[in-house]
This record gives structure tokens, sequence and C-alpha cells, in this order.
């Protein structure tokens, strides 16, 4: 008897620790894996950390490639279910220079690369797909509709769909409530839009979310991530030409998810707008700015905690470089970020684009 509890007792300090010993270090993120998918929405999890547990390839072979037929094209990032069933969107097949509003579909394609099944949609979709912990598959498209999706191998049956008149919808998460959060915008005219969020349970409107300025030529919700507490983070940007008009039309967004209400926490003004964003298992949140062309100034990434102060801040490094392109990766204590550079800063749209790769962290 005196044997057992001594090994029971063995086993206990071991399991501590290892809670100790083996717990992640500041900056290393042990992100969640929503509905237990390898990779289940935009940058692998809803702090947007980009980092998975699973092992890459050893060797860049092409191992297969799937034709998305009849559609235009597609920069959706894929996702992928717990079967390995990969789901991708892509633009509708219309004539036109961003066919915002042509006919999209939904692709599910086997890990052997063989297509199961397609759905068409209302509008083109041009992000990720989220999957829920009970396997459905949420997309948003360009025509202001949200669906779930069932994959029945086959086919994938349509559980329900959401329509917003006015509106597209670009970035999707799913919260561990089952709430999902779709932004994008709200079309007031032509080229004239607001950023715009929409909480959803079981595909009806919780709240909607309008914000920036009316009547004003582009705005949109340009990146969004969930913290482990359930603070939504909303990050807004504009077209170039407007930044001069609106300095301070870019901004970060802290909001707190009521029930029937949104609250808006706290706010951070970030110039011409917001790249990408990346939080930690601290809260603490990373997030790319713009520069602005027309003055010349550096993009910046910042570091904030969850109560909006900042915790430090970098312009970028080389000069002409003028804004942080890419979304942050966290990584066991590095932040990994990208950057595009110009010499001529008159330019809207520069053509010398000289990309570059910055790793963050404390030196040793």
């Amino acid at each position: 008897m005196v044997q057992v509890n001594i090994f029971r007792f063995i086993a206990l300090l071991l399991a501590i620790l290892q809670l100790f010993l083996f717990e992640p270090g500041p900056g290393m993120v042990c992100a969640q894996k929503e509905g237990g998918s390898p990779w289940s929405t935009f940058r692998h999890d809803n702090q947007g950390t980009a980092r998975s547990s699973a092992s890459g390839p050893e060797s860049g072979d092409i191992l297969w490639s799937a034709s998305l037929s009849e559609g235009r094209t597609s920069n959706c990032a894929p996702v992928a279910g717990m079967d390995g069933t990969i789901y991708v969107g892509t633009w509708g097949a219309q004539r036109g220079v961003l066919a915002d509003h042509g006919r999209g579909r939904l692709f599910a394609v086997s890990p052997q690369g063989k297509e199961k099944w397609r759905l068409e949609t209302g509008g083109a979709i041009w992000s990720a797909c989220a999957i829920g912990r009970d396997g459905a598959v949420y997309y948003g498209d360009r025509a202001g509709t949200v669906g779930a999706v069932r994959d029945e191998g086959q086919d994938g049956k349509i559980l329900w769909r959401f329509s917003k008149t006015g509106h597209w919808f670009d970035h999707l998460s799913l919260a561990d409530d089952g709430t999902l959060y779709a932004a994008g915008a709200f079309i007031e005219g032509f080229k004239k839009q607001r950023a715009s969020l929409v909480a959803l349970r079981n595909g009806k409107e919780k709240w909607v979310m309008h914000a920036g300025p009316a009547g004003t030529l582009e705005h949109w919700v340009s990146c969004m991530g969930l913290a482990g507490d359930g603070t939504i983070y909303m990050g807004t940007q504009s077209i170039q030409v407007e930044a001069a008009k609106y300095p301070d039309f870019g901004k970060l967004y802290a909001l707190a998810d009521r029930g029937d209400r949104v609250e808006v926490k706290w706010t951070l003004n970030a110039g011409s707008g917001i790249s990408g964003i990346a939080i930690d298992r601290n809260g603490v949140i990373y997030y790319s700015v713009r520069g602005d062309r027309s003055k010349g100034v550096p993009g910046t990434i910042h570091a904030v905690g969850p109560d909006g102060k900042s915790r430090w801040k970098h312009p970028a490094a080389v000069e002409g470089e003028l804004w942080w392109g890419g979304n942050p990766a966290l990584v066991e204590g590095r932040l990994y970020v990208s950057t595009a550079a110009s010499a001529d800063i008159s330019n809207l749209f520069p053509s010398k684009l000289v990309p570059r790769l910055y790793a963050i962290g404390r030196h040793p």
C-alpha cells in the first residue's frame, strides 16, 4: 500500500514539474487548433500566429495539383479539416478588373488532390474559410453572404446562409461559444465604403458595427484576431490617396462582445492602415502599420498590451522602406514580418519593390 502511494506521489510530482519546466517562454505561442483541425482558419489560429505544431515537407517535390475550374482566380488561403480535406475559395468568372460580385466557388479537395465537391456562392471568396469544432466550414463572400456548410463526403450541405445588403466580408473568426465574426466593409455608394463587423450566432445577426468616417472613398477591415479572453482586435485601412485627407484613417480596435451589442474598449490611431495582427499567449498584440508614401514616412511594427498601452515600436530600418507589407508571425520569442520598399515615394504604386524579411526579438 505504501509502495503504491509512493508511485502515485512520484507521478504527480513529474506532472507538476512538466508544467513548469516545459511551459512556453515569453513570446512562444501554443495556439489553439479550432475544431481540432490542423489548420482551421487564416494564419492557423485566431491569434494569427501562423505557427503549426505539424512538421513541414522535407523536400520541395510537388505531390499533386488540383484544378479549381470555373473560377477566375484564387488568392484565398486554404484551410484543412480534421480528416485532411482542404477547403479553398475562388473569385467569380465575371469579367472585370476585380470581379468583386462575380460568382465564387468553395472547393473541397481530398488529401490526395481529388475534388470532392464544389459549391457556388453568391459572390467572390477572397479570404480563408474557418472550420468549427463540429467540422462545419464557414465562408464569407463579396456579395455580402456568410455561409455554413457541412462536408458530407460527396457533397457540401448548406446549414445556413446569412446575407447583409450592401456589405462584403473578407475575414472570419470563430469564438469558443460559437459566435462567428465576419468583417469587411459596408458599401455606401460608388467607391465609398466603411469598415464593418457583424457578429452571428447560428446564422442570426447579434449585432453589427460600422467604423470610420462616412462617405469616404475606400475604408475596410484589413485584419482581425481573437485573444484568449474573447477580446476582438480589428485593424482597418484605406487606399493611400485618402491618407492625406484622413491622417488617422487606420485604427486598431479592441472590442468586447456584450451579447446584443459591441463595446469599444479602446482604439489606437494607425496612420493609413494596419496590414496584419498577431497575438501572443500573454495577450500582447503585434501589428504592422503602412507608411505614408506621400510624406516618405516609413512603416512601423508595434507591440501593445491588452490595456492598449505601447510596449515598443520600430520603424522600417532602411531608407525608402515605406510600409510593413505582411502579416507578422510569432515563433519562440521572435516576431517575423516582411516589408516592401521603393525609392520613389511619389509613385502611388511603386514599381521598384525590394521586399525584406525582419526578425525582431531580444539580442542574446
